[in-house]
């Protein structure tokens, strides 16, 4: 069975993240002038502080991501042992997401907050189910 792949000329579903509930988003079949992108960070959480890196997470990050333009999710997982973070954040265009990776850059985490960015890129959404 093959399964449609981007630029099949079919629709994805994705979901976005939000609130307490789930909704449905349809992403465009990704084509040479739209090309859904994602913004990838890296992040170090201080042990001592999972509690805080969670709490702004929930609070700060998500809803300042769910703002900007373009958004269409994101996925935020944590290591095993708490101390290591990937936030993948998904905009419509790569344009989107180069826009919001400057506008989250200006708003990095302040010294001594308990998550510290090791890498921000923006990178091509290959496929998305």
């Amino acid at each position: 069975m093959q399964r449609d792949r981007p630029g099949n000329g079919s629709a994805q579903a994705v979901r976005v993240c939000g609130g307490d509930d789930m909704l449905s988003k349809q992403l465009r079949p990704p084509r040479e002038d739209f090309m859904p992108s994602a913004i990838v960070n890296m992040v170090t959480i201080d042990p001592a502080r999972q509690a805080d890196a969670q709490e702004g997470l929930v609070k700060q990050v998500v809803p300042m991501c769910q703002g900007l333009a373009g958004y269409v999710t994101s996925l935020h997982v944590g290591s095993p042992d708490g101390t290591r973070g990937i936030g993948i954040i998904v905009f419509d265009t790569g344009e989107s997401a180069r826009a919001a990776a400057k506008a989250m850059a200006s708003n990095a985490p302040p010294a001594g907050a308990p998550v510290t960015i090791d890498s921000s890129e923006v990178w091509a959404v290959a496929y998305s189910e």
